[in-house]
Order: C-alpha cells, then structure tokens, then sequence
C-alpha cells in the first residue's frame, strides 16, 4: 500500500517504485495500482489464495444413517454375492 501511496504521489516508473520499496517485480506494483483503482483501501483487505475447509461436517458417516428396508435388502444382496464369490469351486 506504501508503494501504491508513493506511486500516486511521485509518479515515478513501477519499475523506479519496486526498487524502492524492495519489490521484485514491478508488476505487483501495477497490480497494487489496479486494485487501489478500482477498489480503494478495501481491495488490499481481501483474503488471498483458497478458502479455509469449512467447519461443516461432510457427509455423515454411513454406519450412522439409517438404511431403508430396501437399502438394506441391496446390501445383505451385495454381500451375500461377494461371499458366493470368494467360495472355493468344488
């Protein structure tokens, strides 16, 4: 913010401003000039890269669901063919 202050007053070069101001590249700077532009002090106030994980819980946890009749049926079925299947051929 600093440097965008001394730019606006001085209006010397972004590349004169990042020496300056120990910036290594002169395009965040610029970019520091667009946002104070477009949107005042509030633009440098906003969080930067991706959101924080939520505290919401995912989904619950499936043993704790309480399954249908029918749900119930289609599991005790995919269970019974994965046993029919794990069998020794005789």
């Amino acid at each position: 913010m600093d440097a965008s202050h001394y730019k606006l007053r001085t209006d010397q070069s972004y590349q004169y401003v990042a020496l300056k101001f120990s910036i290594h590249e002169p395009s965040i700077v610029s970019n520091g000039m667009r946002v104070w532009k477009k949107e005042r002090i509030d633009g440098f106030s906003k969080p930067k890269g991706r959101p924080t994980i939520s505290n919401k819980p995912k989904n619950q946890n499936r043993k704790n669901q309480k399954l249908t009749r029918e749900q119930e049926l289609e599991r005790e079925n995919e269970l019974l063919r994965v046993e029919k299947h794990s069998l020794p051929l005789n």
